[in-house]
């Protein structure tokens, strides 16, 4: 490698890891919500095609010896960037872009061990470019947490207009530039120590896992802490800013070292039963210092174990890493199919952080060549990247609900299907428009993810509560990133979560109580849940609904309203109950007939409510049609019934 220059080699790796990233957010929708929703492949079979996907990291050597270390490259990098382009102009069915998602993931993982070679073959500076390989992986993670908190955790690759376009054809020609500049200093072949050498590689598959839901989760550290979603995202990108710096000042050289900072990598991930806002603040800065040093111990310490052509052993590690850290996603979201594992899902960070540490250990102590690079470039550069967070934060503006006024409230429910309308594509702005039409005062939404990577790591709450102007309140089920909410006009004087029985299901269910003032001598009571949907099992929904009427005569007298998906329809025992304890579905009352809520594409069943006590009226009441979830909403007019004109 001849080239003297040295930014290439820093944004070359950072955008191309950016660009992976962001793709990768999309690939798992797209395999839930096309391959498993859409075309109707079990999960199971969803699974095997991403982990078919993640295999194709297996064929690296196999690619160098038929290409060339150059050429590989270039298909790699320069693959990922036109893929991460055409997706963004795309704006036909996603099932284009699920294609190109699986062509942009292939490409992503081909990029990270070919240039590892490419770093690892120079001459005679090889600690250097391998230091600065690190720095440019560790600035493409901020870059794209960057990128994901300007926009409120919504990727500006799931959006159409302006901005986005050219934002993308700006980030792609810049990486072009890199390549170009980069390529004609590169050899054509490459080579590899042993397979003990290459074993450390197992690590970056857990490493990318790691970052994507923990690390760079904004919506996960804002669930956590309750903090904005700008005060979160500073935060996060303050901690990549950190390791940055840290990383290049100090980084270990000796077993001793790179043992206590993957302790503390470990101690961060190990599962806590309660968390508070400091606890997760300084977990989260402290473990990715750690993923910093750790990465930087793990690349500088490939130096010098150049002793045989090809990518054999590269290959076949870097693949099994990748292939682990599919499995990793997958077991993580496993109770979401009514699996379970033997053990709490959280501890799977808990293991990733384990092979990453022992990955350094190892690394450092079968080898003496570990040597502290230089290179203060990406540092440098991350610095500039606290604009987005300072801005997001200066234009934020925090909702605040208004006096309420004796009267009417208008109340809508909808199941909002984590974002993603029946095409399979992630668009809240479709959703926003059916609220808006419908001017509520209080919506309860169900299925809002805070932050997961199957979802497309978007924080859907904090998003909403911003672009509709309305203060939120936040009910999780399952775990902390994943329930009910409720957005309200009015203030909300109280939100608890309430388990549902039975509490041995793998996914857990659970309802929301919120007590909101709507200027009546006393708060309105809501009741907001989502049901199991095995609905002829006899069991799981009538049990489900015992805890709610035992709940509602606990805190009798008072007005009450239950919303939500009830995954059964009108005439099952688990619903009449409702109507036994003198409940009112709205729908019923104003005479609208067959009132069907699901699927939105085909409507043929009712399993979405409004259910108001007898105290209460209903009026206006409607099912808009939209397509922008996989159920319909419905929205009524409610007010005492002594009020009632």
């Amino acid at each position: 490698m001849r080239n003297t220059s040295r930014w290439p080699e820093i944004v070359l790796p950072a955008l191309s890891l950016t660009f992976g990233l962001q793709i990768l957010r999309t690939l798992w929708p797209y395999l839930r919500y096309l391959l498993y929703a859409r075309l109707g492949l079990s999960p199971i079979q969803a699974g095997l095609v991403a982990l078919v996907v993640f295999a194709i990291a297996f064929l690296t050597a196999w690619l160098h010896r038929w290409l060339g270390l150059r050429r590989l490259l270039l298909l790699s990098a320069g693959g990922l960037g036109l893929t991460r382009l055409a997706m963004q102009l795309w704006s036909g069915d996603p099932l284009a872009d699920m294609v190109m998602a699986f062509l942009g993931t292939v490409c992503f993982f081909l990029f990270l061990p070919a240039y590892l070679a490419v770093a690892g073959g120079r001459q005679p500076d090889r600690v250097e470019a391998l230091h600065r390989f690190a720095g440019g992986i560790l600035l493409g993670l901020a870059l794209d947490t960057a990128l994901h908190g300007a926009f409120l955790t919504f990727d500006f690759i799931w959006q159409t207009g302006v901005l986005p376009w050219l934002l993308a054809v700006i980030l792609v020609a810049a990486q072009g530039v890199a390549l170009r500049t980069l390529l004609p200093g590169v050899s054509s072949t490459a080579g590899e120590g042993t397979f003990l050498t290459a074993l450390p590689w197992l690590a970056m598959g857990p490493f990318l896992f790691l970052q994507a839901l923990v690390f760079q989760n904004l919506g996960r550290l804002a669930a956590l802490t309750n903090w904005s979603l700008p005060v979160a995202f500073g935060w996060v990108l303050i901690s990549h800013i950190a390791g940055l710096w840290l990383r290049t000042a100090w980084h270990p050289r000796n077993p001793a070292g790179v043992t206590v900072v993957g302790a503390v990598l470990i101690v961060t991930l190990l599962p806590v039963g309660t968390v508070t806002p400091l606890t997760a603040a300084l977990t989260l800065l402290g473990g990715q210092v750690a993923m910093a040093v750790l990465i930087t111990t793990l690349l500088t310490a490939s130096a010098g174990h150049v002793s045989q052509p090809g990518l054999r052993y590269t290959s076949l590690v870097y693949g099994a890493g990748m292939m682990l850290m599919g499995a990793f996603i997958f077991a993580s979201y496993i109770t979401y199919l009514n699996l379970s594992l033997p053990f709490q899902p959280d501890w799977l960070f808990s293991i990733a952080g384990l092979v990453i540490a022992l990955s350094a250990v190892g690394k450092t102590t079968f080898h003496d060549q570990v040597r502290r690079g230089n290179s203060w470039l990406a540092p440098r550069l991350a610095l500039l990247l606290l604009f987005f967070p300072l801005f997001t934060l200066l234009t934020w503006r925090t909702p605040t609900p208004v006096a309420p006024v004796a009267g009417s409230v208008r109340v809508m429910t909808y199941n909002v299907h984590n974002g993603f309308n029946t095409r399979g594509h992630l668009d809240i702005e479709a959703l926003v428009q059916v609220i808006e039409a419908q001017r509520p005062d209080i919506v309860a939404l169900q299925e809002v993810p805070r932050g997961r990577i199957i979802n497309g790591s978007v924080d859907m709450l904090g998003w909403l509560s911003q672009r509709l102007g309305l203060p939120d309140a936040y009910t999780p089920t399952g775990d902390s990133l994943w329930g009910q909410a409720v957005l309200s006009r009015y203030p909300i004087l109280l939100a608890e979560t309430y388990a549902l029985p039975p509490y041995d299901l793998p996914l857990k269910r659970s309802f929301g109580y919120f007590q909101i003032d709507v200027g009546q001598a006393e708060p309105l009571n809501l009741i907001n849940t989502h049901y199991d949907p095995r609905r002829r099992d006899g069991v799981i929904q009538p049990a489900h609904t015992e805890a709610i009427l035992e709940f509602v005569a606990n805190h009798e007298p008072g007005q009450f309203i239950i919303t939500g998906d009830l995954n059964a329809e009108p005439d099952t025992p688990q619903i009449q109950s409702y109507f036994e304890h003198g409940f009112i579905d709205v729908i019923a009352s104003a005479g609208i007939t067959p009132g069907y809520t699901a699927s939105s594409e085909r409507p043929s069943v009712r399993i979405d409510y409004i259910l108001i006590s007898p105290d209460l009226t209903a009026s206006n009441v409607v099912i808009p049609p939209s397509t922008a979830s996989d159920h319909l909403s419905i929205a009524a007019t409610i007010r005492a019934a002594a009020d009632s004109r």
